[in-house]
């Protein structure tokens, strides 16, 4: 999503500075500015969002629908239990390369989740 953004953004700026007015190229670089300070601002408020569930994930009783494997950035997983960085870029790799996890049982195999993370992540994410 930020890409598609990012990528607009650089249109329209583009736009702007074709117009050849300053005030124009002036405002496009402080949109551009916004934009850039939001991206981690988001990254980060979602970063804390997981941690926040998995810090109270025993008071969870039913599972929740909180993490869609065919969906989550590789920074979500990355705040999974079970996973790292690495890990986490190579399950959106997997899934990107097999078109989505068809379950979460082929997500748990694919990525080698050790039996004791999917009790825990057997409580947020979904497919």
């Amino acid at each position: 999503m930020w890409k598609l953004i990012l990528f607009l953004y650089f249109i329209f700026l583009g736009w702007l500075i074709k117009s050849g007015s300053l005030l124009n190229i002036v405002i496009g670089i402080a949109v551009g500015a916004v934009i850039i300070i939001m991206i981690p601002i988001v990254v980060q408020a979602k970063r804390n969002n997981i941690k926040f569930i998995l810090n109270n994930i025993k008071n969870i009783n039913e599972p929740q629908q909180i993490v869609n494997v065919n969906k989550a950035p590789w920074y979500v997983f990355e705040e999974l239990p079970g996973f790292t960085r690495v890990s986490a870029k190579k399950a959106v790799w997997l899934r990107n390369k097999n078109h989505g996890y068809p379950s979460v049982n082929v997500f748990y195999e694919l990525n080698n989740i050790e039996e004791k993370y999917k009790k825990i992540l057997d409580k947020i994410i979904y497919v």
